[in-house]
């Protein structure tokens, strides 16, 4: 049945289209039908709120300027998300068409073509998950050896680097797509008066051996190292912050203490106090260096944000390799074996999180992001200026 690949990475699942449910697993065919429907319309809706929102994030860091490498990170990165759903709601689209639509007469299948069409989304899913691991390298490197990276990763080094990342993502991703052809059928009905042409999409030598080095190198070892480099970083960025943060207590502790008792002495000593003097002892930081050089408030939210950012990709990946290992230890556990209509469900509700969590990004930028918080302020809500009352 055509809703058994909804919105699998697998490329070899093609071969599953209108496949028997005969391996049933924990689920009947009917649980597992209204399942796929509920997912398939919840995946729409996902995609549908990922195009808006990443539209608007593209406008929004392109009105304010990339002039610095973390809005130009985040521009590219927003660009990947919204080119890779435009691709997946095609897909839902014309799967919704699929099952609700009599579509046997027609020139082509919908579902296939909306397969062959998904694959140019390999392209941008690759391209996000490098990005997610760039913005991630990044930041640790400058927070992490600030001495060292401080002007490494410019504004042109960036732009070189987010473009190595899209000829890498466009290499990997090729192969699948090269290896097939779309051809126009014409059949003949026999008396030479009326002809029908059908669109088929066929494959070409090495297609089998694309997808091998595709399932095999792309899903499982890029994307497996992209995911567990973006974790290392991101445990390295919240044990920057949990330290920033206990020294910053310890230190407003420690001014707060030492202030009171200078005031008492001037007190003391002169019988009037004429004026109170509240410059501030700087105490060396957990780097060594003085509190007011580790990390200003504008680096700190940079920091916060790339965090977050981060563990919300991290979390929504790891939860497709679990359900990748769990394939690996328990091989009935998979496409077209005892437990497929169970795999499939579970891989369903991980996908919609993947999508739903690249969805929300703008929450996350408002959150964080000073000036974007103020640009959707300005066009919004009327008579919001550049001021600081407005965004606090």
């Amino acid at each position: 049945m055509a809703l058994n690949v909804t919105l699998s990475e697998r490329d070899d699942n093609i071969e599953l289209a209108g496949k028997s449910d005969s391996a049933l697993g924990f689920i009947s065919p009917e649980t597992y039908f209204h399942l796929q429907v509920i997912q398939l319309w919840t995946s729409t809706a996902m995609t549908g709120a990922g195009l808006i929102t990443n539209a608007f994030n593209i406008f929004a860091f392109f009105c304010l300027g990339l002039n610095d490498p973390v809005s130009t990170s985040l521009f590219v990165l927003s660009l990947a998300d919204f080119c890779s759903f435009l691709f997946v709601t095609f897909l839902c689209v014309f799967q919704i068409l699929t099952v609700y639509v009599e579509t046997s007469t027609w020139s082509f299948n919908p579902f296939l073509l909306s397969l062959y069409v998904y694959r140019y989304n390999h392209i941008f899913y690759t391209m996000s998950l490098v990005t997610n691991m760039f913005i991630a390298v990044a930041r640790c490197c400058c927070v992490s050896k600030a001495l060292q990276f401080r002007h490494f990763f410019t504004l042109r080094r960036t732009h070189q680097g987010l473009v190595i990342m899209f000829a890498v993502s466009l290499a990997v991703s090729l192969p699948t797509i090269v290896t097939q052809e779309v051809r126009w059928l014409y059949l003949n009905n026999g008396n030479n008066v009326t002809s029908s042409a059908r669109l088929l999409i066929l494959p070409k030598q090495g297609h089998r051996q694309a997808l091998d080095f595709h399932n095999i190198f792309n899903l499982s070892i890029f994307h497996h190292t992209c995911v567990f480099i973006t974790f290392i970083c991101l445990s390295s960025l919240v044990r920057t912050l949990k330290k920033m943060s206990k020294f910053r207590h310890q230190n407003s502790s420690s001014l707060t203490s030492t202030s009171r008792p200078s005031i008492k002495l001037a007190v003391k000593s002169s019988g009037t106090a004429l004026r109170c003097d509240n410059t501030q002892t700087v105490t060396p930081g957990p780097t060594g260096k003085h509190t007011g050089s580790a990390l200003n408030s504008k680096e700190l939210q940079v920091v916060k944000l790339v965090s977050v950012l981060t563990a919300i990709f991290v979390s929504s990946r790891l939860v497709i390799i679990v359900i990748a290992t769990m394939h690996q230890i328990f091989p009935e556990f998979g496409s077209g074996k005892r437990y497929h209509n169970l795999y499939y469900t579970c891989f369903s509700l991980g996908s919609i999180y993947s999508y739903g969590s690249a969805a929300a990004n703008s929450i996350v930028y408002y959150k964080f992001n000073t000036k974007y918080r103020l640009f959707v302020l300005q066009q919004f809500c009327s008579g919001v200026q550049d001021d600081k009352a407005f965004i606090n």
